[in-house]
């Protein structure tokens, strides 16, 4: 089944033999060379393989669905929230060493339990109902084993301890002082789980919806669990809800649209199972990635928008030609066997390089966030990467097989007979590739009153050279075909061609003012659902209590021997440490070390008691004694039968018990001082405290004589920033090699993969502008709920969406170009080939562009700011490069760029140019 069959079944496919040079055929697939010798046809082969073996091709595929479903149900689970910073940063470091000198409190997870009063009893009243609940909660949480820590007001006031103790888990007014009926109360418990272990977030879950749900059943308590485990269950809820969402919303319409462009319902089961297959398989391959590495918890909800887009739109690049091909074979029955072989052997010689050159590039381009040094960045690629090669991989085979093993079923239509025929022929028009390019479009009065008559001296209705042009004959072109074809005259003008380009270049380059230096957030509001309980309780922690008590920083200071048996114990390095943190927190220096209403809370700092009232107990005997002297020989007071029975006696019970469970190691060779900062330790200022905090920790490291680090979750985010926009430029220019690299593979020529980067930037600059002023600069307020932001993009976005952007951006200009360089290779002139292509392509590419966006669509519509921002800068880079790049500014670079566009490959003469029919 060699080129001659194509030419006995759908006419004449091959163009004549002087075209190119002798010694070379080319057939409407694809060229294949000879010289000398004939090159193997891979396309026929693995044509033939399927032919021979399709239906057990699609039985493969249909055991895959099953033996993956249920890991694919899995992946949500296993997802992780929390991340590790880039290795190579101070933070790594500082959290290795916390795992060495602290073991058991780095594997700690802190949950806080905000609680508010709903009848307007203050929550520190003895008759308050949060007294019982939270005595009957620490009944509960004291014999189990997994609590290391349970800290409470009330818990604290049946031990009588001193109001020092207790007043940090009752609100506070912006002035720091309590107010005189507080409404909100906060409970700390520290369990013996890793933040980011599923043991963690079964624990969050049994202790919200067993112990707490049951203890706080019909009281007027307004009970709220936080915490990253605790608020991994509610991202979890609320991708789940978005990707129901997108089953029940985008996914219909979007298969309905595809079924209106295929003409034919039957079609449309090869595009549902393509989905399915590959929705199982990738979700199931990416579950088994998180054995490897770590997983974020948002990557799942982008998969599906990636994959659900992509597969559609290859089903839609195959099928359209399949159904092109069908109609242009001359063969009575298409569905006959050397026939539907040689129409599958067409499509996947145009469109099937197409899907595989875009399936590729896509693939690296979201694998090239691994350039980046952080994990869950690299996870969302790699997820991304999986779902898109098996979109690719299952479009190339199921596709085909399935039109292979029933020809009959997938060429039929179960639409009324001869219905589907007029709808396509009515909007699109029937095939018009044929070898001899003859006029085949039926006469169309709507055409007509679009087209001027044959013969008309409106130049723009065009085709052939500029110095010989030809007026188009409306019975050459369809309805819609009819607007590309004007378009695509347009912009082989040099007038309009030159417009667009300024025109758009001026927009982008005014949005690219804003597009490279965005505010950034980082605060955990973006992760969470809005209006949320976990969203809201997050908010009333920063607003009513120490902004740093969500996430606080620990001074790690290690000891080691260097003060004898007592290590962090011993009085004089207890006196060293208390004397350092009093420098660094002196309000009156004139550059402050901390931003105001910061604490620091430790064992040997900041005195917990009335020393006037204990300093008779001490046992000291060198006077004056000062508040850090005071502190560490309370502190390290061996024998309680010295002190009273009260508050005094309770005060040091607790601290020995901060000391041993909190603040120090078991060997006593190491000390923890943590930070509750005066602002959100997520915030840019946060951000920046942190840099300068570490010098100014390291010239109080040599004065103490100690090695000393800062640790903490926004310490972790900080050195994340850094290191993800640090190799930014790395990551730009490995994903621009690898562009060039592959389209340069696929076209033989520089000038198309040059123009490429020049239109992909035009698409990744506009949507980025766009984003800084609809997020940073609130451009539209409230009146969409997508829309709304927090005043800056989540700094997750940009790097994480940029190779997405890159791949969408060349997707469509894959499959424009692909289709020029087929209609040059057949012997068009160069602005023949693009307006051919244009029409050719105009509405698959819309449509497809279209589907796409309905499936970003999807996210914007969800109340996770982090998916709303990954959605808008996906759905507006689809939409501008769809009905912007791709329509005017690639064709019109393509007009100027001229023969140059093919160097440095040589393409053959163009003697159809004269005869050609657009």
């Amino acid at each position: 089944m060699g080129g001659q069959q194509f030419e006995s079944i759908n006419g004449d496919l091959s163009t004549p033999s002087h075209v190119g040079g002798a010694g070379k055929e080319a057939d409407k697939g694809g060229r294949v060379q000879q010289r000398g010798g004939r090159k193997r046809d891979w396309v026929r082969l693995y044509t033939n393989f399927l032919g021979r073996h399709p239906r057990a091709v699609v039985g493969f595929w249909l055991v895959v669905l099953a033996a993956s479903a249920y890991n694919a149900m899995q992946l949500l689970n296993d997802t992780v929230f929390a991340f590790k910073p880039p290795p190579s940063s101070y933070g790594a470091h500082a959290n290795s060493e916390m795992a060495k000198l602290f073991p058991v409190q780095a594997d700690q997870t802190n949950f806080v339990l905000v609680v508010e009063s709903t009848n307007r009893v203050c929550v520190n009243d003895a008759y308050s109902p949060l007294k019982n609940f939270t005595l009957a909660l620490k009944s509960v949480l004291a014999p189990d084993r997994r609590v290391a820590a349970f800290q409470s007001y009330w818990g604290m006031r049946s031990d009588n301890v001193s109001t020092v103790f207790t007043e940090p888990f009752l609100e506070h007014l912006p002035n720091g002082s309590i107010p005189v009926c507080p409404l909100v109360s906060i409970m700390v418990i520290t369990v013996q789980f890793r933040v980011t272990s599923d043991a963690a977030v079964a624990y969050a879950n049994e202790l919200r919806s067993h112990t707490i749900s049951r203890l706080g059943n019909a009281l007027p308590l307004d009970l709220t669990l936080t915490g990253l485990p605790a608020m991994y269950t509610s991202m979890i809820s609320e991708t789940m809800e978005n990707m129901e969402q997108m089953d029940m919303i985008v996914l219909p319409t979007a298969l309905a649209m595809l079924a209106f462009l295929l003409g034919s319902c039957r079609l449309l089961v090869i595009p549902i199972l393509c989905l399915l297959v590959t929705a199982s398989a990738a979700f199931a391959a990416v579950d088994g990635v998180t054995h490897v590495m770590d997983i974020m918890t948002a990557a799942p909800s982008l998969m599906m928008s990636i994959f659900l887009a992509v597969s559609i739109d290859y089903s839609l690049f195959l099928l359209s030609r399949f159904r092109q091909e069908v109609k242009a074979c001359k063969v009575p029955d298409p569905a006959e066997t050397n026939a539907i072989h040689d129409i599958v052997t067409i499509v996947l010689k145009t469109s099937g390089k197409v899907v595989l050159a875009s399936g590729t590039t896509l693939a690296v381009c979201f694998l090239g966030v691994l350039a980046l040094p952080l994990d869950l960045i690299q996870s969302i690629g790699v997820g991304c990467a999986i779902s898109l090669m098996f979109a690719m991989l299952i479009n190339l085979s199921l596709c085909p097989a399935l039109l292979l093993a029933y020809p009959h079923f997938f060429i039929g239509s179960c639409l009324p007979d001869g219905w589907s025929t007029a709808v396509w022929t009515r909007f699109f028009g029937p095939s018009r590739r044929t070898s001899s390019r003859q006029n085949v479009y039926e006469d169309d009065p709507a055409t007509t009153a679009l087209l001027p008559a044959a013969g008309s001296s409106k130049s723009n209705w065009t085709v052939g050279d500029e110095d010989n042009p030809r007026p188009v004959s409306v019975q050459q072109v369809s309805r819609v075909d009819a607007y590309w074809l004007w378009i695509a005259h347009q912009t082989q003008r040099p007038t309009f061609s030159f417009a667009v380009i300024a025109i758009v270049t001026i927009i982008v380059g005014i949005l690219g003012a804003h597009a490279f230096n965005p505010k950034l957030s980082a605060t955990t509001d973006a992760y969470l659902p809005r209006g949320s309980s976990v969203a809201k309780a997050i908010d009333t922690m920063t607003t009513s209590f120490n902004p740093g008590s969500t996430y606080p920083y620990q001074i790690l200071i290690d000891v080691g021997d260097s003060y004898g048996s007592a290590g962090a114990l011993n009085i004089s390095f207890m006196v060293s440490a208390c004397k350092m943190l009093q420098r660094l927190t002196n309000a009156s220096a004139i550059d402050p070390v901390f931003p105001p209403g910061t604490t620091i809370v430790t064992y040997f700092f900041a005195p917990p008691i009335n020393l006037t009232k204990v300093s008779r107990y001490l046992n000291v005997t060198l006077p004056p004694i000062d508040d850090c002297e005071a502190l560490a020989y309370f502190v390290a007071l061996p024998n309680i039968s010295y002190l009273p029975e009260g508050q005094i006696r309770a005060d040091k019970l607790l601290i020995d018990k901060m000391v041993s469970e909190l603040y120090t190691n078991a060997g006593k060779t190491a000390a923890i001082a943590e930070i509750l900062l005066g602002v959100n330790p997520l915030s840019r200022e946060a951000s920046s405290w942190i840099v300068s905090f570490r010098k100014r920790l390291k010239v109080e490291s040599k004065s103490l004589g100690l090695p000393m680090w800062v640790a903490g979750f926004g310490a972790d985010i900080a050195d994340s920033i850094t290191g993800v926009y640090g190799d930014w430029a790395l990551m730009v220019g490995i994903i621009s090699s690898v562009v060039l690299t592959i389209v340069v593979i696929s076209f033989g020529s520089v000038v198309i993969a040059l123009r490429c980067i020049c239109s992909i930037a035009y698409t990744v600059i506009f949507v980025s502008g766009l984003a800084e002023i609809v997020y940073c600069n609130d451009a539209f307020g409230s009146s969409f709920y997508g829309f709304r932001g927090n005043g800056a993009l989540v700094w997750l976005v940009p790097p994480t969406i940029f190779p997405l952007l890159v791949g969408l951006a060349l997707d469509y200009d894959i499959f424009l170009v692909g289709r020029i360089v087929e209609s040059r290779e057949q012997g068009l002139s160069t602005r023949d080939a693009i307006i051919d292509g244009v029409v050719d392509t105009g509405t698959v590419i819309t449509a497809a562009g279209v589907i796409m966006s309905l499936a970003f669509f999807g996210l914007l519509l969800s109340d996770i700011l982090l998916l709303n921002q990954m959605s808008f800068f996906l759905l507006f880079a689809v939409l501008f490069d769809t009905f912007i790049v791709r329509t005017l500014v690639v064709p019109s670079m393509m007009y100027w760029l001229g023969e140059a566009n093919w160097w440095p490959r040589k393409m053959p003469s163009s003697p159809l140019s004269a005869n050609a029919a657009i």
